[in-house]
């Protein structure tokens, strides 16, 4: 089996700025509160206000806030929500700033609870991560070095996805191949009722992490290696894609309205060079990649 070669990103600020931009790909920059499907309070990339509120705060308002200030917003966010309440959240969350500042005598206090800018939600994100970071970088001892492949990761764990196979795929078997079917395709292995939200979700993880070390140059190993963990999972894949079509839901950016059959296309031109011979379809490169 090829081993995994990752994406590293480890040099000033390539990390965190990936990571970032990830994330608000994934979840949104929402500069202002709301409130999910779920009724959860939430701002910036699905921050979760309530686990949250001390970092947002900080943010919101240039400084840590008053404890006594904290109370209040505290009071607002976990109170009990539907989806639909974002406007609801925003005028509790703003009332409790005007009156703050109107109480103390503070006519240059922000009158409104929202991000002001990429860097405010940046710097709220990274603290919301560190049990996650710290998690994927020790994983059995060994951990993966920051690199695309560890941001994509970090995203499933952030909305509490259990990680554990495909870090251990990652960590224990140098595997590229079983960890990106998985974040592909693990909705329906993993999730009571998969929609359309989730899928285009986990089309453009699968994207970012790559089914390749190197797509523009991927070697017969490893395109035997895609090919046999493609049959294993035909049927399956098939079903998703069908029930989730990517170029109907997916995001539209960086390959995530790809198909399956655009991500096998690498390993059947490596086939092909292989053997000197045309292999066109996904079936024919599960036959030739079948021979010895």
């Amino acid at each position: 089996m090829a081993a995994i070669v990752y994406d590293l990103l480890e040099t000033g600020n390539t990390y965190p700025d990936f990571r970032y931009g990830l994330f608000t790909d994934l979840f949104g920059k929402n500069s202002k509160p709301y409130v999910d499907a779920s009724g959860v309070a939430r701002i910036g990339p699905a921050i979760d206000l309530e686990a949250s509120l001390e970092i947002v705060a900080t943010q919101v308002l240039g400084a840590a806030p008053d404890i006594a200030l904290l109370g209040l917003l505290s009071d607002v966010v976990s109170k009990t929500y539907e989806a639909g309440d974002s406007k609801l959240l925003q005028n509790r969350l703003d009332k409790v700033l005007k009156d703050w500042a109107s109480e103390n005598g503070l006519p240059n206090f922000p009158d409104a609870f929202v991000f002001a800018n990429d860097n405010q939600v940046k710097a709220a994100l990274a603290p919301t991560l560190v049990d996650i970071e710290g998690s994927l970088e020790n994983w059995g001892d060994i951990g993966i070095p920051l690199s695309e492949e560890r941001a994509v990761v970090a995203s499933l764990a952030y909305r509490g996805y259990d990680v554990s196979n495909i870090m251990d795929a990652m960590v224990f078997n140098g595997d590229r191949i079983a960890p990106w079917i998985e974040i592909r395709y693990m909705d329906r292995a993993g999730a009571a009722s998969p929609n359309d939200a989730g899928a285009a979700r986990r089309y453009y993880q699968s994207a970012q992490f790559e089914l390749y070390n190197n797509p523009d140059s991927v070697a017969y190993d490893e395109a035997v290696d895609v090919g046999q963990a493609y049959t294993g999972q035909r049927n399956r894949i098939l079903s998703y894609e069908k029930d989730f079509n990517p170029a109907e839901i997916g995001l539209k950016k960086d390959g995530g309205r790809d198909g399956i059959a655009d991500f096998l296309q690498p390993a059947i031109d490596a086939v092909a060079q292989h053997y000197f011979a045309e292999v066109r379809h996904a079936d024919e490169l599960l036959f030739t990649s079948g021979r010895t």
